[in-house]
């Protein structure tokens, strides 16, 4: 399965590119992306603390309805109005359920259409995930030894993928805020301003009179 630098940053990514625009103030909805990105795997809760074993682990918070419930509702909490934004929420979420499809491992896979399907699809596009914590059995440092190696391999894929969603999102602001900053103007060689415009009005002896 995914960790949580992978699921993290792909949700902190997909609200990156849901924004209007890229500021100070948008390092609040960056963090909640990442958190949001995190938010299905509390049913490890349920899974470690209560015991019910690692094969509960990917059931109905991983599903299409809990993305959109819990979208949803962070919206709500911060009385965002635009679909753009209520969008990628809710996408950040559901990124999860998807990272999770992609690997095979008798644990992995996601209930994404929970609770109408309680099947686990996995797609088995990934099969290197072959570290799993078990807290009951692990200290806490053999399981951050343990996950090295996979966190840092996390960071190296998915890292790049968070800066290109700033980069586009940085451009895509700069066009709103000034649409001419792309257009070539081209220079008048005659060096009279106006110079070059069709049907512009002639002055002078043509008109027969001068302009007051």
């Amino acid at each position: 399965m995914p960790l949580p630098v992978a699921h993290s940053l792909i949700g902190a990514s997909i609200v990156t590119l849901a924004l209007r625009r890229l500021d100070r103030k948008s390092i609040v909805p960056l963090f909640i992306g990442g958190i949001l990105g995190l938010l299905p795997d509390l049913d490890l809760v349920l899974s470690w603390g209560l015991g019910l074993g690692r094969h509960y682990h990917g059931s109905y918070t991983h599903s299409l309805l809990f993305a959109l419930a819990a979208g949803a509702a962070v919206s709500l909490l911060r009385r965002e109005e635009q679909p753009r934004a209520v969008a990628g929420y809710v996408g950040a979420v559901l990124s999860h359920g998807l990272l999770d499809a992609l690997t095979k491992s008798e644990f992995g896979g996601a209930a994404l259409f929970w609770p109408f399907d309680p099947a686990q699809y996995r797609l088995g596009l990934l099969s290197n995930y072959e570290f799993y914590p078990n807290p009951a059995a692990q200290s806490w440092w053999s399981i951050l030894t343990g996950s090295a190696p996979y966190l840092l391999r996390e960071l190296n894929l998915c890292l790049p993928v968070f800066i290109l969603a700033v980069a586009i999102r940085h451009k895509l602001s700069l066009t709103a805020v000034n649409p001419d900053a792309d257009r070539t103007v081209i220079p008048n060689p005659k060096g009279h301003e106006g110079a070059g415009t069709r049907n512009q009005p002639l002055e002078g002896k043509k008109h027969g009179a001068q302009r007051i």
